[in-house]
């Protein structure tokens, strides 16, 4: 594969699973909020 467009794919797919996991995150805090204040 060409490795520049390889490079840039990796740190896309990086940048995405951070994404995800920070939003994940903050949804279960926000849950776990939602259960304590109702």
């Amino acid at each position: 594969p060409d490795l520049p467009n390889f490079y840039a794919h990796e740190r896309l797919m990086n940048d995405l699973k951070n994404v995800f996991e920070i939003t994940h995150k903050k949804f279960k805090n926000w849950k776990a909020l939602k259960k304590l204040n109702p």
